[in-house]
């Protein structure tokens, strides 16, 4: 070991002297070749002709006029002929979080197996516009080279600090992905990240976990049991904008002039926030500085701060302590349906009818609005209120109109140069099947409560319970900063998910997108729950009683089974035959795969996923699979399955899956590790970490892939961790581009915490009764205050010891 660092074929260590002769040989013909690149470049700045001195050198031939970089050319080669190997090394002892390499002397394969994670012919391959349609999956070299080309082309763009989104440049063309990305929510309430004023938006929404509308499934035919109604989630009454009138023209983020600009989503706090100047036309410039939560400590309610600032001395102002006269209008806006072809991508929502959201009553009092409505088939009532606080002395409430899809409190704004104004803005959604009358009282019951309570207050309450999340679920990963924060972009999103769903399912893409209908999916179950149950265990039992308990209850009343009824199906689920091929050793997809003709990756045009452009009936005659399948099987159920058959089956199932769901990649991750193939499920588990930060499905506008954010801290803790949660077993491994990765447990009443360095594990109890568990194999007892360690050599590379003995 040097540096905690296991030594790698062919860069250090011993080796037979035939080995050494090549290498000595490649050194040479590195230094000749550099040698000869110098002699070319001295020869390119000073001669007209001649180069190679094939003849006496004559005056003729020098150059009139020197042109050239006499001290770049040699360091340019310099690089070409020796850093891109020794790059590679340095970027991997280093715990770079990607490493890419321009292979400019045919090295292509070398540079690979010396971890390197890209190996490109020309960076002009990495530049690629962040908004191009292309999707991002497929097999692995191509989704690595996609992923490669989002993270070059956000980096920009997006500031790397653990704990901070930070979005330096606005990006009117993205707006999509940004409103996705910047969204806050609670796991009942939610609204995306649209600018306050208005324009530039892509869907803005204020989303409430359940609200839907039903819509008539038609059918060519109908049959018995075939679903007869549709769900899909409606957007309610958005509270979020705060427009900004000069001479009544609108200041907006597209047709104004920005200055400056930073936008900040702060994960430690739970909050998003803004600083924007605009150069007004002819006058002065002001700056906004919003800030914009929903809290966890009051379930219903969601706050907006807005500060105004007119900037002193900007040029074009004549007069620096002249007043300037300014409307501001805080709307509570009803969005316009959205027009979408589910059948062009069935990821999206459908389009609903223009009146699927209807008024159901509206009441005004001064600042404050309440608006009812109701949806036209599933009936469901919704209160959304708005009010507001600010100093009376700066903005002067001048009255309150009411449209038909916008209510619009509007005040006056006096203000002098230098002088910030406040407005805070106050929401709370109540939803139900009862009276719009009784959810108006319980909105008007939210407001007592917070009015009583500053926004000050407010916020310190909330970043309180953020606090708290933190401490029982962050995972801590040193060495790339990159990665830290893709982690802790995934841990927030389960936090703005789940933390107050309570009574209601978590959807796929929480409150943040409207994508998928905003249905709820077995994905809860499979990757939500491990989350929850070690991390949040009263979480995760409110999300089990909400729908599975009720839903047994509902089965067990309609069908009524008989005596003796479930004895039976657990004999007949005994007798089940599980599809097992002798000849490659491997359980089969289903009774026809192995038979089929493999896919042919090579000549395919890199359009994923394959089933926005391939007939299904052209896929389901190929072995190809969109994502994990029997894998997931030995990733669920590692103990039903012999270590030599989890290896053969990902051996095999590996190369035919495309990814194309974001449900792969970390599935992938955790077999690859099971089956000690570490550089793989790293390469997995950097795809997983990047699905929306790099947005590699190309659908992030639509909404956040909150089950692809809880599989990658399972690639963590389940893959790199090695856990093992029927037999409460650990086997730690530590990725190449971590120091340390840290994470809490909880087991039963207590909190173990699991450190793994590159020479050390230790386990800590951090609260509760001691925790008996096994270290690969090797049964240990840790309690309070006495941390069990366990020495050895856990860094990764390609080659380490399999630890698929320690739980065969």
């Amino acid at each position: 070991m040097q540096g905690g660092r296991t030594r790698r074929s062919g860069y250090c260590g011993s080796a037979r002297p035939s080995q050494r002769r090549r290498r000595r040989g490649r050194r040479r013909g590195r230094r000749a070749w550099w040698r000869a690149n110098n002699y070319l470049t001295v020869g390119q700045i000073y001669l007209m002709a001649n180069p190679l001195l094939r003849e006496p050198l004559a005056f003729e031939h020098i150059k009139p006029r020197l042109l050239g970089h006499w001290g770049t050319s040699p360091g340019l080669a310099l690089v070409y002929a020796h850093a891109s190997r020794s790059g590679v090394a340095a970027g991997w002892a280093r715990g770079f979080g990607l490493v890419i390499v321009v292979n400019r002397a045919g090295q292509a394969k070398e540079l690979a197996e010396r971890c390197a994670d890209l190996v490109v012919d020309h960076l002009g391959e990495l530049l690629a516009d962040v908004t191009e349609k292309a999707h991002r999956s497929g097999p692995r070299t191509h989704r690595l080279r996609a992923a490669a080309r989002r993270m070059v082309a956000a980096g920009a763009d997006h500031r790397t600090d653990p704990w901070r989104l930070i979005e330096r440049h606005p990006r009117p063309d993205d707006a999509g992905r940004t409103e996705s990305l910047f969204a806050v929510a609670n796991g009942y309430l939610g609204s995306r990240g649209a600018h306050e004023e208005g324009d530039p938006a892509y869907r803005p929404a204020t989303l409430l976990n359940g609200f839907h509308e039903t819509w008539t499934i038609v059918l060519p035919e109908a049959a018995y049991g075939l679903a007869t109604t549709g769900q899909t989630v409606v957007p309610v009454p958005d509270g979020t904008t705060v427009r900004i009138l000069v001479d009544e023209d609108p200041v907006n983020m597209a047709t104004t002039e920005v200055r400056e600009y930073e936008r900040t989503l702060n994960m430690a706090h739970a909050t998003s926030s803004r600083a924007v100047a605009f150069q007004l036309p002819g006058g002065p410039r002001i700056r906004i500085a919003s800030s914009r939560f929903v809290s966890l400590a009051h379930r219903y309610l969601a706050r907006l701060r807005y500060d105004l600032t007119i900037l002193p001395g900007p040029d074009g102002q004549a007069e620096p302590g002249a007043l300037r006269d300014l409307i501001m209008s805080s709307e509570l806006v009803t969005h316009l349906r959205v027009v979408t072809d589910p059948d062009a991508d069935p990821r999206r929502t459908r389009s609903l009818a223009e009146d699927a959201l209807r008024h159901d009553g509206e009441w005004v009092d001064g600042t404050r609005v309440m608006r009812m409505c109701r949806t036209a088939g599933s009936a469901m009532a919704v209160a959304a209120a708005m009010d507001h606080t600010c100093d009376p002395a700066a903005l002067t409430h001048l009255h309150t109109r009411l449209d038909r899809d916008r209510a619009c409190v509007l005040f006056a704004v006096r203000v002098a140069p230098g002088q910030t104004v406040t407005l805070v803005n106050l929401l709370a959604y109540h939803y139900g099947s009862g009276t719009s009358d009784a959810l108006a009282s319980r909105a008007a019951v939210t407001f007592g409560r917070a009015m009583g309570t500053g926004h000050a207050s407010a916020l310190d309450e909330h970043e309180n319970d953020v606090s708290a999340f933190w401490t029982h679920s962050d995972v801590e990963w040193m060495g790339s900063q990159t990665a830290q924060q893709a982690l802790r972009f995934s841990l927030f999103s389960l936090l703005q998910g789940t933390a107050r769903s309570a009574g209601q399912g978590v959807s796929s893409k929480g409150q943040t997108g409207t994508g998928y209908e905003g249905h709820y999916f077995w994905d809860t179950e499979i990757y939500l729950l491990p989350f929850l149950i070690h991390t949040q265990p009263s979480i995760a039992r409110a999300a089990v009683r909400s729908h599975d308990q009720d839903l047994y209850s509902r089965l067990v009343t309609r069908t009524g089974p008989r005596p003796g009824e479930p004895e039976l199906w657990r004999r007949a689920a005994e007798k089940m035959h599980i599809l097992y091929d002798a000849r490659t050793g491997v359980h089969a997809q289903d009774d026809d795969f192995l038979d089929r003709k493999p896919w042919d990756f090579a000549g395919t045009p890199p359009e994923y996923p394959l089933l926005l452009h391939h007939h299904p009936l052209v896929i389901y005659r190929h072995q190809v699979i969109k994502q994990a399948d029997v894998v997931l099987a030995t990733v669920l159920l590692p103990e039903r399955f012999t270590a030599e058959e989890r290896c053969r089956i990902f051996d095999y199932y590996d190369p035919l899956t495309t990814g194309d769901s974001t449900l792969s990649e970390f599935i992938q991750a955790i077999a690859a590790a099971d089956a000690g193939k570490y550089r793989n499920a790293e390469e997995y588990l950097v795809d997983a970490m990047a699905v929306d930060l790099a947005d590699t499905a190309g659908n992030l506008r639509d909404g956040l892939h909150l089950a692809s954010a809880a599989g990658t801290r399972m690639a963590v803790v389940y893959g790199f961790g090695g856990y093992r949660w029927r037999t409460r077993e650990f086997a730690p491994m530590l990725p190449t581009r971590a120091q340390r990765i840290r994470f809490p447990f909880r087991l039963g009443r207590s909190v173990l915490e699991v450190t793994v360095e590159p020479r050390l594990v230790t386990y800590t109890v951090r609260r509760g009764d001691p925790v008996t568990a096994r270290h690969r194999g090797e049964e240990f007892v840790a309690a309070a205050g006495r941390p069990v360690t366990f020495p050895g050599d856990y860094h990764t590379h390609d080659g380490a010891r399999s630890r698929k003995g320690w739980w065969a």
